[in-house]
């Protein structure tokens, strides 16, 4: 094996393309389940929605809600960040 080939093959390198999959994944399902949320706050039809627009749509529906005097919502618990090596 060359310098080059040995490289390419480190552990490493070889699952970050399965962790970036991952990362994408649970980035994609979330954005899913905003997506549901707001179609329902916006009573919107499920036409395709950008990520963007998703994102945006998420915000402005939580300032309504602050807006509106709800109490904030309390945080979620900690939960230990997942260190990827």
């Amino acid at each position: 094996l060359g310098l080059d080939e040995y490289a390419l093959s480190s552990p490493l390198q070889l699952r970050k393309p399965l962790i970036e999959r991952k990362r994408r994944e649970r980035i994609n399902n979330c954005l899913d389940q905003l997506k549901e949320t707001v179609i329902g706050a916006f009573r919107l039809d499920q036409n395709k929605l950008e990520k963007a627009d998703i994102l945006e749509m998420t915000v402005k529906h939580l300032r309504n809600i602050q807006n509106s005097g709800f109490p904030p919502a309390q945080p979620p618990p900690q939960v230990p960040a997942q260190v990827h090596r």
